[in-house]
């Protein structure tokens, strides 16, 4: 395809029927295309454009950029009325005005309809969005994740009804029967990438899955699905996702973030702005290429729950590190709720130090209860300010996971229950290598009164094997006691630090 991966228009004037291959914007540098408003038009073909005649990407409120999406679509067919060449400058006129027309996306579809009895032209671009235009402005809009079905009348062939999952009212797409057929497949394609899986309910006895784009080697549609996402939820650039100190360094555009995660199978959003991190969650929510996700440093804040889809829906994440992200009680119980449903979980490491967990521990052993038993190797909560109780929750929860090799818990309250909770759990972990009680604060009684021998953490005496494959253990900060050093005699001979 040469130095452009593939550009390409799906609106045309004719209606061949031809089948047409796109991949939207995007040169082989992972750089995005960006064309003016001015002379972008979604019915242009640009498959003879010169790639060094195309404009790369660069911040400039001129210039808005758009998505790679692959689609197989068909050309419009006709409407109510043959689409004519002033009617393709209209809908280019009053899309290139409306905030959420990034100027970048393909057209997939255009045609002459009427929607809820007014006349109008409909438009649905690659990122998921519908427009309609009447009056040289587009005065209704919706984006596909906002249906729950797209469904043809059986009495009429010609009326479409898109119903929407709020609950409002839906929308009535009077046309012909094959526009109205052809807008009925293109928005099950467009919510088919954007969900990352078949769920839009269309009445089709067969659902035509080769309509749906292959699935990328390489990031399997992630970028289509984020960028979708992020102008489902109003996101006016959907290509602008770093923070503005990385941004200073050199504009890195969403594919480009999607690419270097590819190459190890890590999603870091650790640069990126809170804003487009609830759609990359959306987005991942059903991809199995990529198993670890990390935030470090990045303060989310109250962005942090909407990562919850992503907990709740994944089957395949392995590794899920969140640390210092700014995230409190509500944030991380929505996260322990949402791994509390998902009964598919695949979750081995789960890092949420140095963030503000306190009386969402419930909430988040909850969650570690429902992982299946011998699933977790590492759970690290260092700094979290949790007390005695969560930490007891959270250790009992923990207590069937057998292959367990590394837990973190410094810098929170133990306490008598934790303690014993954790006296608990070790003759259940025979293969831990790593173990930070660093700071954990023991109540005085439990360290050095008389009834410190019933509740020091290693007061249960584990069997041999229990601390064999011990490490490394840090006990800086805990007061020491005869039992205490009982259980460091325990460790096996691999103790080091």
């Amino acid at each position: 395809l040469g130095r452009l991966l593939a550009m390409g228009a799906c609106f045309s004037c004719e209606t061949d029927g031809s089948e047409r291959q796109v991949i939207l914007l995007s040169l082989d540098d992972g750089s995005v295309v960006r064309a003016r408003k001015s002379r972008l038009s979604l019915f242009a073909d640009l498959a003879n454009v010169r790639p060094d005649a195309i404009p790369t990407f660069a911040i400039d409120v001129k210039e808005k950029a758009g998505p790679l999406c692959v689609f197989g679509t068909k050309a419009s067919p006709e409407g109510l009325k043959p689409l004519k060449p002033k009617d393709a400058s209209a809908v280019d006129k009053a899309l290139c005005k409306h905030d959420l027309f990034h100027g970048g996306e393909q057209g997939l579809f255009a045609a002459h309809a009427t929607l809820d009895a007014k006349p109008c032209l409909l438009a649905l671009t690659s990122l998921g969005r519908l427009f309609a235009v009447a009056g040289g402005a587009a005065f209704r809009t919706l984006h596909v994740t906002q249906l729950c079905e797209a469904r043809l009348d059986e009495a009429s062939p010609g009326l479409l009804r898109l119903g929407l999952s709020s609950g409002e009212p839906p929308w009535q797409v009077a046309t012909s029967p094959r526009a109205a057929a052809e807008l009925q497949l293109q928005v099950w394609v467009a919510h088919s990438l954007a969900a990352g899986r078949i769920e839009l309910q269309t009445g089709l006895p067969v659902p035509p899955l080769e309509l749906l784009p292959p699935v990328c080697e390489v990031d399997g549609n992630l970028h289509a699905a984020w960028t979708m996402h992020a102008n489902a939820l109003g996101q006016v650039e959907v290509e602008e996702v770093l923070s503005p100190v990385d941004e200073a360094a050199g504009v890195t555009t969403a594919l480009q973030c999607v690419r270097e995660w590819a190459a190890t199978g890590e999603v870091d959003a650790s640069r990126l702005r809170p804003s487009a991190v609830r759609p990359l969650a959306r987005a991942l929510a059903h991809n199995g290429a990529f198993v670890a996700f990390k935030v470090s440093g990045n303060a989310l804040g109250a962005e942090a729950a909407a990562l919850a889809p992503l907990l709740g829906s994944s089957r395949t994440l392995v590794a899920f590190k969140m640390r210092r992200a700014g995230a409190g009680p509500a944030e991380i119980g929505a996260l322990g709720d949402a791994l509390a449903g998902n009964r598919f979980a695949s979750l081995s490491v789960i890092d949420l130090s140095d963030n503000a967990v306190g009386d969402a521990a419930f909430r988040l052993a909850a969650g570690l209860r429902s992982l299946r038993a011998g699933l977790l190797a590492e759970l690290k909560l260092v700094r979290c300010g949790v007390g005695p109780e969560g930490m007891e929750m959270v250790l009992l929860a923990a207590g069937t996971q057998k292959n367990l090799l590394e837990l973190r818990l410094g810098g929170n309250t133990l306490g008598g229950r934790g303690s014993q909770a954790l006296g608990t759990l070790l003759p259940q972990a025979p293969s831990l290598t790593a173990l930070d009680l660093a700071g954990t604060a023991l109540e005085p009684a439990a360290a050095f009164g008389p009834a410190a021998a019933s509740v020091d953490p290693f007061s249960a005496r584990p069997e041999p094997r229990a601390l064999q494959k011990l490490a490394e253990l840090d006990l800086s900060g805990i007061g020491w006691s005869l039992p205490l050093l009982d259980g460091v005699e325990a460790c096996g001979p691999k103790l080091a630090a």
